[in-house]
């Protein structure tokens, strides 16, 4: 049985927003959500295949295997990207509680959209 044979890839659009949905995700917080992403996605066994960060809210479109808990995956880039930029400024990025998670089919990807 090779690897394909014997793993299920999922897909979701993953979103949430800043708390209050505050615009506070500027640049320097983008760079901090990204790093949070990649290794987040490392630790979770997530790859982002497309995403989207508007001023107060995050989309990711990822892939991922039955396994893994795509609340880790989300609860660790919360927290990892608050670290960082509440390290520049205290209260710099909140965010709020949960996220919204929509399944995609392979053949619908290319068709979602991020408002």
């Amino acid at each position: 049985m090779t690897r394909r044979d014997a793993v299920c890839d999922l897909y979701v659009h993953l979103s949430w927003h800043t708390w209050r949905r505050v615009a506070c995700l500027d640049p320097a917080a983008v760079r901090d959500l990204v790093a949070a992403i990649d290794d987040a996605g490392e630790r979770c066994g997530v790859t982002v295949l497309r995403g989207a960060c508007l001023r107060s809210r995050v989309d990711l479109l990822v892939r991922f295997q039955p396994t893994t808990r795509l609340s880790d995956f989300v609860g660790f880039v919360k927290s990892l990207s608050c670290w960082h930029a509440n390290q520049r400024k205290d209260g710099a990025l909140r965010w709020s509680r949960g996220f919204s998670a929509r399944s995609v089919a392979n053949g619908e990807l290319e068709s979602v959209h991020f408002n």
